[in-house]
């Protein structure tokens, strides 16, 4: 099993290669990252959207989420809760967000109206800070996404979005990991399971 202290050196170093890209280099590589999804089969075929809203030199999210909206998808973002789970809302525009947990933005309308559960042809961006070709990731260490998705008792779609110089050669899951189906990078597409 990889040790903590392990994945505690991959975050910081995956951390310092995405500060270190300048804005157009990261504007770029988020560019092409959206052209990969939006030319990709599980996009065009999703029913809905459940993204997440980029932060500190994420690939950006923020254009995906508008563009989405603007054809017509319905698009999900997360709300991290206190209780150390995620929820997602729908959201009509990029602007139906406010700063909430960890500086993240989220949905400000957070009530039973808004609340969206992923079903069969959905498809959920997750975040991360490094992904290996077996669909193994390192997230930010809190378990948000992994117990969300562990929770989830359908075939819906699990997409990280990377950059190309996130991936390791070999990340060893956790018992409580769920490994993503799918990786968007500004590289192209890997996928692992259909």
């Amino acid at each position: 099993m990889m040790s903590r202290s392990t994945e505690q050196q991959i975050r910081s170093h995956k951390i310092a290669l995405r500060r270190n890209l300048n804005d157009d280099e990261w504007a770029v590589r988020s560019a092409k990252i959206k052209e990969c999804l939006f030319a990709s089969e599980v996009y065009r075929n999703c029913g809905r959207l459940f993204a997440f809203m980029s932060l500190a030199r994420e690939p950006d999210t923020k254009e995906i989420i508008t563009e989405a909206l603007c054809t017509g998808k319905e698009v999900a973002i997360p709300k991290c809760r206190k209780n150390q789970t995620l929820g997602f809302y729908l959201i009509d525009s990029i602007s139906d967000v406010t700063e909430g947990l960890y500086g993240i933005n989220e949905p400000f309308r957070c009530d039973a109206d808004h609340e969206a559960c992923p079903e069969n042809g959905d498809l959920i961006l997750i975040p991360g800070l490094a992904f290996d070709r077996s669909g193994n990731r390192i997230g930010y260490g809190k378990g948000y996404y992994d117990r969300y998705l562990s929770s989830l008792e359908n075939e819906t779609v699990k997409v990280m979005l990377a950059f190309s110089f996130q991936e390791e050669p070999s990340i060893e899951p956790k018992e409580t990991d769920i490994p993503v189906d799918m990786i968007m990078t500004d590289e192209g597409l890997i996928t692992i399971r259909k």
